[in-house]
Order: structure tokens, then C-alpha cells, then sequence
């Protein structure tokens, strides 16, 4: 009978002895990184040898800043093997470096005892000083000489002088240990108190046999972010410009991604969709109350990643190859799919990629505004040449090769949408605004109204070989009152456009070396009781 048991025991093991397996992994291979502007989608794979029966798996140190939510398993073998359970579990690991804490703490003690030797030393020639300043070297019954005197004041001189420079050395000395003992007791204290915080997930699995089984690990983390920024390179010679796009990328997840495939997307769920107009109600105000913050780890994906919120932080470019990546279009956003493996460390800073580049005919505008400024501002004027739209970000303009500018683009400018540049300022064409004339009238017996004349000059002056095209605007006072009257006497209105904000634009062609004359006079009436502002 006991011969039965045993043979029925060493069966059961035999075909069930995956039962229950533990299984640990470092975290798997990062394969794809899917990259939105504030978060990023991580995609990984492990290879695990899976028992018959229930299998435990552990995999460790994914960062800290994932989303437990958002993670989704995926096992190749879908015939043999069921998912049972996922778990996510924050772990702190500390980091414990006992040598170099012990090193640390016997350097601190050794610089206590010498900052004590030091404040000894100065205390004792405190004393000493103390003691010179009180003693009276001649008794009131002795008789002294003036000899005696010059030579023992030149001697209490030398002494007192000796004594307090030794002080200020020893003084000086103290604080450069003090100094060293404070930055040593910084980097005992980070140490002391660094925590490598970290997540693991826990899988259970079911196999119907044993099987070498890849299993596909998705998630999202949040310490991760992208930006579009341009460079504008003109060639003054062939009037052309070349727009290329790069995305600056940041990430600080506490993984290092190590020669990854990459996807840039423009998907922004958290805004993707219109709100529920609410109604519009009128109330006595009182104070708000405190609501409660939003969970993001509650936030569930749909279609990929889910809401997502802002994370941060920057400095330092590094750019990659200069291939140009695939677009993809998607109904409501744009994916850029790099064609080569980039690397981004988790460091924080900026990582400069290339994404794509154009090359188009733009105009060339002087702009000149006298009032402002008196150089012209030579402007180019292209429309955007790609089939999506040019997003906010930082722009650097070089003309012929050379950095001229740099600046903010503030609003989007959809396909076909213009464009307008500035390429800097040109010392070559100077601009001047001046007052002529300017004389003030009374008239009217009982209501009397005060009518003031302001008369302007502006000259243009064109330094360059060539003639040029220059847009030149100015502007008059618009009344907001009607007791106010404004008249333009000049320029004609057929000569200029002027808009409803009383800006005048002119479209002037000025010849090589020439001076353009440009006059501006209008008329203000208002009655004489009132105080007028903004003159």
C-alpha cells in the first residue's frame, strides 16, 4: 500500500509539478517607445520558460513613475497560456553604501578636531591680547624716558598687529573646514537617506503545458515629455527657405531607453473631446470650497493612452541622424515613426531629433514702424509647406548660414497657412519720426473747445546698392469718447490703407542711397473743461 501511495505522489508531480512557480526578471528589454507630448508609452518584452499548471512571476525595477493603471500583458501563446491576475507594487530599496558612509564619518571627525584646535588657538591669543592691552609696564613711581616709552609702544604695535593677522589666518583657515565639513555631511545625508523607490508586477499565469512563452509588458510613465522646435535657413541668393522640424525631447522615468524604435506622437487624449456645455447660473458669491485633487492612477486608458497631465524639467541638446521619419495620419492627430533606433537617457535634458524638412520660395518685406524702431526689419513670408500643421515651439533662423534670431511661435499655422518670419534688423535702412509743428487753438464764446495740431515727418533712408520694397506703419489717436474729435489731414486716404485702430501702412518703393518723406498731421478738438489721456 505504501508502494501505491508513493508511485501515486511521484505521478502527480511528475505531469502537475508546475503548480505553482516563481519567476523573476529584471523588467525585460524596452522594444518601442510611443512618445506624446507630456508622457510616454512603454513597450517591453520578456522570454520566461512556463511550467504546466499556475505560474508566480515577478518582474522588478520598472520606474517608479508609472502608471499601475495603464498596464496591459500580452502572452504570445494565447492557446496554452491564461493571464489569472497582474498586480502592481511600489518598492523602496535603499541604497546603502557602508564603506563610503564610514569613510565620510571619519573625514567629518577628523575636521571637528582640527576646527577645535583652531577656535583653542584663537582664544588663546584672544587672552593674550587681553592681557598685553591690560598690563602697565611702568609703575607711577619710576621715572620713564621718552626713549623707553616710543620703544615700548612700537613693541605692544608689533605685537597686537602680529596677533591679529594670525587670527584672521586662523580665522580663514576655520571657515574653509567648516566649508569642507558641510558638504561632506550634505553627501552623508543624501546617501543616508537615498531611496531607490521602484514598482514590481506580479503576474499569475495558467500554462496547459510546458512552454518557452514571450510575454509583451505595456505601460505608460509620466516623467516624460516632447516639443516641437524649427530651424529656418534662408538663402538670401536663391530666395529660398528651408524649414526643418525637430522634437526636444525630455525624459527623467529612471529608465534608460538604449537604442529603441520610436514613435512622436501629437495625440493629446486629455483634450480630445468637447465638454458638456453647463448651464449658466447667477448667485451670491461665497467663498469656494476646497475640492479634492484628481487620482491620475484612477485615469483608465481608451485606445491607448488615457488623460494625461503635465510632468517637467530641462537644458543641454544632442542631436541624432538626419533621416527623415514617416508620418502617419490619424484622425485627430499626427504620429511621426523615426526610421532609425534613437537612445534617450533618463538625465532630464533636452534631446534634439530630427523629424522632417521642406524647402520653399518665401517673399522678402522690409517692415519698418519709426515710432518704435529705426532700422527697417527685413521679414520673409512663406506658407507652411507640410501637410499638418506647424505647432508652437522655439524657432532659430539662419540667413546665408548665419544665426540671426530666434523667437516663440505662439499660435499653430495649419497646412497652406502664412507664415511670417523675421529675419533681424537691417542698419542699412534707417527711419526717423519727428514732430514739425505742433500749436494749439481756442475758439467759441461760451463753449469753448480746444483744437490741437500735431504735424510729423518720417523719412525713410535706403543705404543699400539696390532698391528696395518697405512696408512703413504709423498711427493716429482714436477717440473712445465723442466729446473727442480726431481729423486726418494727411496722408490721403487714397494714398495709404488705415484700419479702424487708426494704424496707417504705406507701401513705398525707396531707390538706392534715396530719401523717402512720409508726412502725418491730424487734428484733436475736444471741449476745454475735460482732461484728455493718452497724449
Amino acid at each position: 500500500m505504501r508502494i501505491v501511495k508513493l508511485f501515486i505522489i511521484a505521478y502527480f508531480f511528475l505531469f502537475y509539478g508546475g503548480l505553482c512557480f516563481a519567476f523573476n526578471d529584471s523588467g525585460g528589454k524596452i522594444t518601442k517607445i510611443v512618445l506624446y507630448p507630456e508622457m510616454a508609452l512603454v513597450k517591453k518584452e520578456i522570454i520566461v520558460d512556463l511550467h504546466k499548471g499556475e505560474n508566480h512571476l515577478k518582474f522588478t525595477k520598472y520606474p517608479e513613475c508609472m502608471v499601475d493603471r495603464s498596464v496591459q500583458i500580452e502572452v504570445i501563446q494565447k492557446e496554452f497560456v491564461k493571464i489569472l491576475d497582474i498586480k502592481v507594487k511600489r518598492n523602496y530599496v535603499k541604497n546603502l553604501q557602508p564603506n563610503k558612509i564610514k569613510e565620510l564619518k571619519h573625514e567629518i571627525r577628523l575636521l571637528d578636531r582640527k576646527i577645535l584646535t583652531i577656535s583653542n588657538k584663537i582664544n588663546s591669543i584672544k587672552t593674550a591680547i587681553k592681557f598685553i592691552k591690560s598690563t602697565n609696564p611702568f609703575p607711577d613711581n619710576t621715572k620713564t624716558s621718552i626713549k623707553e616709552v616710543d620703544r615700548y609702544s612700537k613693541y605692544i604695535i608689533k605685537s597686537l598687529e602680529d596677533k591679529y593677522n594670525l587670527i584672521a589666518q586662523l580665522k580663514e583657515e576655520q571657515k574653509k573646514l567648516i566649508k569642507r565639513k558641510n558638504a561632506l555631511e550634505n553627501e552623508l545625508n543624501e546617501i543616508d537617506s537615498n531611496f531607490n523607490p521602484s514598482k514590481d508586477i506580479y503576474l499569475d499565469l495558467y500554462s496547459d503545458k510546458k512552454v518557452n512563452s514571450k510575454i509583451k509588458i505595456t505601460y505608460l510613465v509620466k516623467s516624460a515629455k516632447w516639443k516641437y522646435s524649427y530651424d529656418v535657413r534662408v538663402d538670401s541668393h536663391e530666395k529660398s527657405i528651408t524649414l526643418y522640424s525637430f522634437a526636444i525631447v525630455q525624459q527623467s522615468t529612471g529608465e534608460d531607453w538604449n537604442s529603441v524604435n520610436m514613435e512622436i506622437s501629437t495625440s493629446k487624449p486629455e483634450k480630445g473631446e468637447i465638454p458638456p456645455l453647463k448651464p449658466w447660473y447667477l448667485d451670491i458669491y461665497s467663498p469656494p470650497r476646497l475640492t479634492k485633487s484628481v487620482d491620475f492612477d484612477k485615469i483608465v486608458m481608451s485606445a491607448g493612452p488615457a488623460n494625461f497631465k503635465r510632468w517637467s524639467d530641462k537644458k543641454e541638446i544632442l542631436r541624432n541622424t538626419f533621416k527623415e521619419s514617416y508620418v502617419r495620419e490619424n484622425w485627430t492627430s499626427f504620429t511621426f515613426m523615426l526610421p532609425q533606433k534613437v537612445s534617450i537617457p533618463s538625465d532630464k535634458k533636452e534631446h534634439k531629433i530630427y523629424l522632417f524638412s521642406k524647402t520653399t520660395k518665401g517673399d522678402f518685406i522690409y517692415f519698418a514702424v519709426p515710432k518704435l524702431n529705426n532700422y527697417a526689419q527685413l521679414n520673409i513670408e512663406i506658407k507652411n509647406p507640410f501637410k499638418y500643421p506647424i505647432m508652437p515651439g522655439k524657432v532659430n533662423v539662419f540667413l546665408d548660414g548665419m544665426f540671426i534670431n530666434r523667437f516663440f511661435l505662439e499660435k499653430e499655422k495649419l497646412s497652406g497657412e502664412k507664415l511670417n518670419l523675421s529675419l533681424g534688423l537691417d542698419e542699412s535702412i534707417r527711419t526717423t519720426k519727428k514732430l514739425i509743428k505742433k500749436y494749439t487753438q481756442y475758439k467759441g464764446l461760451v463753449s469753448k473747445k480746444v483744437k490741437i495740431t500735431y504735424e510729423y515727418e518720417i523719412n525713410i533712408y535706403n543705404g543699400k546698392k539696390r532698391k528696395v520694397n518697405i512696408l512703413v506703419k504709423d498711427n493716429i489717436p482714436v477717440s473712445r469718447n465723442e466729446k473727442i474729435k480726431v481729423k486726418l489731414l494727411y496722408p490721403k486716404k487714397d494714398e495709404v490703407s488705415i484700419s479702424k485702430e487708426g494704424i496707417i501702412t504705406w507701401k513705398i518703393e525707396v531707390n538706392p542711397y534715396e530719401t523717402k518723406r512720409l508726412p502725418v498731421g491730424f487734428v484733436i478738438e475736444h471741449p476745454e473743461d475735460i482732461e484728455i489721456i493718452g497724449l
